[in-house]
Formats: C-alpha cells, sequence, structure tokens
C-alpha cells in the first residue's frame, strides 16, 4: 500500500480525514466511475477520428510522466499542457505558450510561495 507510507501529522494521524485519504478517494470514485459506464446500457464510445488524438495525448503524458524527475513539476506541467493543446489543434504560437506557462506559474506562486508548500518529486 503506497498510501500507508504517505507521512501524517501526529494531531492529524486519528482524523476521520487526513492526506491519506484522497488516494483512496480517487479510486473508489474511478470504481464508480468505471462500474457505472459497464452497468449502463446506452453507453457507445465512438472513436473513429479522435483515437489519434487520444494516443498522442497519452503519448505525451506518458513521457511527461517518464521526464517528471528531470524536468521537475511545473516545467513538466508547462509541457504538458502546450502538447495538449498542439495536439488538439490550437496553433497560435504566442497564445499557446503563453496559456501553457502560465497555469504553471500561477501554480507555483500559489502552492509554493503563498502556501509554502514544496511538492517533492
Amino acid at each position: 500500500m503506497e498510501t500507508a507510507s504517505i507521512p501524517v501529522d501526529p494531531w492529524s494521524e486519528d482524523d476521520l480525514m487526513n492526506s491519506r485519504s484522497l488516494p483512496y478517494f480517487y479510486a473508489l470514485s474511478l470504481i464508480a466511475c468505471l462500474l457505472l459506464s459497464v452497468f449502463h446500457e446506452h453507453v457507445q464510445i465512438n472513436l473513429n477520428h479522435d483515437s489519434i488524438k487520444l494516443f498522442k495525448i497519452l503519448t505525451a503524458l506518458g513521457l511527461i510522466l517518464f521526464l517528471l524527475k528531470s524536468l521537475g513539476l511545473w516545467l513538466g506541467l508547462g509541457i504538458l499542457i502546450a502538447a495538449n493543446m498542439y495536439i488538439l489543434g490550437y496553433k497560435k504560437p504566442v497564445s499557446l505558450i503563453a496559456i501553457s506557462m502560465a497555469f504553471p506559474i500561477l501554480g507555483w506562486f500559489i502552492v509554493e510561495k503563498m502556501l509554502t508548500v514544496v511538492i517533492p518529486i
């Protein structure tokens, strides 16, 4: 269990909700969505024209996850956003770079500077 290795503050260890709860919520949500889609009668998946884009997006995500330790979280996030925007057809270079770098810079400023939370990767 990876979640058992997440360090918890001594004062929140006995709480009902702590930092170990989030992975469980994600897993339960994904399982619920999967079960709903399996048992839903009218679900039709049509990836005729978008299967290549989906493959490119998943490839970009896998590549960024593979290079995450060397790129860092915020630079990797910016490259991932730029790659996905390009794959989905957004081709204006100045806007593409501005939008894809604005979110990581804003995230870095809010999370690491204002909240003083360092995300170890």
